[in-house]
């Protein structure tokens, strides 16, 4: 069994609720003190940004997706079509 599994098979025979939190990459002031709430579904950082954890999920997921994939983005955007 996990770590995990053994933390929820602790909380459930003593009836207490699993509290589960998450530190992250705050997209907006770049540093390592965002807190996911899993129960929840809310995040918030030190620096004043919060929000849900699907949106905060979509930055992260654009800010990837522009990082590591601006040749193929480019690629795509500027593909003009097969020319003879």
């Amino acid at each position: 069994m996990s770590n995990l599994g053994t933390v929820k098979q602790i909380c459930r025979l003593q009836n207490i609720k699993l509290h589960i939190e998450a530190i992250v990459i705050c997209p907006y002031c770049e540093s390592e003190k965002a807190r996911i709430d899993i129960n929840k579904d809310t995040w918030n950082c030190s620096c004043g940004k919060s929000g849900k954890l699907d949106e905060l999920y979509r930055i992260i997921e654009s800010d990837y997706l522009l990082n590591n994939h601006k040749a193929s983005y480019w690629d795509v955007v500027n593909n003009k079509g097969v020319c003879k």
